[in-house]
């Protein structure tokens, strides 16, 4: 990142954030050369109320979208028709809103960290010009960081995501071979491949 005319943008997933002393990151990154860029829509609710709509018009079981390996692990082991929306994990949904804002020209970059290998090829599946996504292990690597930081033992967002009252909630891989193996009969499947959260997601 030597040219001044180019802008290289960074977006961390919430992970990153908890995991690390804010102002020590955010010092670092700014010595590589990194602008640190946040989103400004509240993908978060959006989901949320889609969701609850979804509750209240579908007739299939609904699945979770925010894990791309949980919800694939859910299509393969569901023996009835699922509904599977058709819109991006929340992060994806962040990180184009911030491609659309920053990424101007042929001068400008944005790089995506994820929790993991499933959202980084998600993400870079896309196609998108000037657009990476890697893990957070991938730029630690990539820029030889050695940081101090914090064993998490919650995720930044924890079960129980989606405000619908018909709903399973699935917090593993074994969760979720569960529920369709017994044929559960809850509504929305709310779900994470990883052990409680992307704070053990194999990215991290």
């Amino acid at each position: 990142m030597t040219n001044s005319i180019e802008k290289h943008y960074l977006f961390l997933n919430p992970v990153v954030w908890v995991k690390n002393d804010e102002k020590i990151l955010n010092d670092l990154l700014k010595s590589l050369g990194y602008i640190v860029v946040f989103p400004v829509h509240q993908h978060i609710e959006d989901i949320k109320a889609e969701y609850r709509s979804y509750d209240q018009t579908i007739k299939d079981k609904i699945v979770d979208i925010r894990c791309p390996k949980a919800k694939q692990l859910a299509l393969e082991l569901s023996k009835e028709p699922l509904y599977v929306p058709s819109v991006h994990p929340i992060l994806i949904r962040s990180s184009l809103e911030l491609y659309n804002t920053y990424v101007t020209d042929e001068n400008c970059y944005l790089d995506v960290v994820t929790p993991c290998a499933s959202l980084k090829n998600y993400g870079n599946n896309l196609g998108l010009k000037h657009l990476q996504y890697l893990t957070w292990r991938e730029f630690q690597e990539k820029h030889q960081l050695q940081l101090n930081q914090k064993v998490l033992q919650n995720s930044p967002i924890p079960p129980y995501f989606f405000d619908v009252d018909n709903k399973a909630v699935l917090n593993n891989e074994e969760d979720i071979r569960l529920f369709f193996a017994k044929k559960r009969k809850e509504h929305v499947i709310e779900m994470l491949f990883c052990d409680h959260g992307c704070h053990n997601g194999d990215g991290i």
